[in-house]
């Protein structure tokens, strides 16, 4: 059966196919910008490579480096953050599993916060949320280091030898917190700076 020619669609009112349209690709450096569709159709995520450069980003890989490098140490020393009620401490105390769940829980949100930002995919900033997990792991971390150093400096036995690599750890985790306090306040400024979305008074129809 011979094709319909544009005539014989005309007749029975067939509409003619649509073209395709052809697809912008935009790039741009350093950024890996948007695949954009020619009439604005949506935007494929951005990676803000100017992100790793900001005090957030600074913040955030010296966070992920520091608990890393600190976590690292305890498992694999093995160390141990010590218990102040227990004469004879073991890997297994009640301190070793508070630090290695503040530590756990930063490896796990600090990156997640990062790639978000990274990829211009949400701005947590504007909210109180990241402020008040920063402000929390930084306490934490605070107090897992402190533990740290007060066990470490008075260890005997098997302990004694591992004295530097205890040190070492909880210079990491200090470090960490400092991180997480700055960050806390990077996060502070921009929740106060963001707009807020104040709903209008209701007024009475009486």
């Amino acid at each position: 059966m011979p094709l319909a020619t544009a005539r014989n669609r005309e007749v029975l009112g067939l509409r003619p196919r649509p073209a395709m349209e052809s697809l912008d690709t935009v790039f741009s450096t350093p950024d890996c910008s948007y695949l954009e569709l020619k009439k604005g159709h949506e935007k494929m995520p951005k990676c803000e490579v100017k992100y790793l450069r900001s005090a957030s980003g600074i913040f955030k890989i010296l966070e992920i480096v520091s608990v890393s490098v600190a976590f690292g140490m305890f498992q694999g020393v093995p160390l141990t953050f010590g218990d102040p009620s227990d004469t004879e401490v073991d890997i297994g105390t009640s301190a070793d599993f508070f630090a290695g769940g503040v530590m756990v829980s930063a490896l796990l949100i600090s990156p997640l916060f990062f790639l978000l930002y990274f990829l211009q995919l949400v701005n947590v900033q504007q909210t109180v949320l990241e402020l008040a997990i920063n402000f929390l792991l930084a306490v934490f971390l605070f107090i897992s280091a402190s533990l740290c150093m007060g066990f470490y400096h008075t260890a005997e036995g098997v302990w004694a030898d591992k004295k530097a690599a205890g040190i070492t750890m909880g210079i990491f985790c200090y470090i960490g917190s400092i991180a997480y306090v700055l960050d806390s306040l990077l996060a502070c400024r921009n929740y106060c700076k963001a707009p807020k979305n104040i709903p209008a008074p209701i007024e009475s129809t009486a």
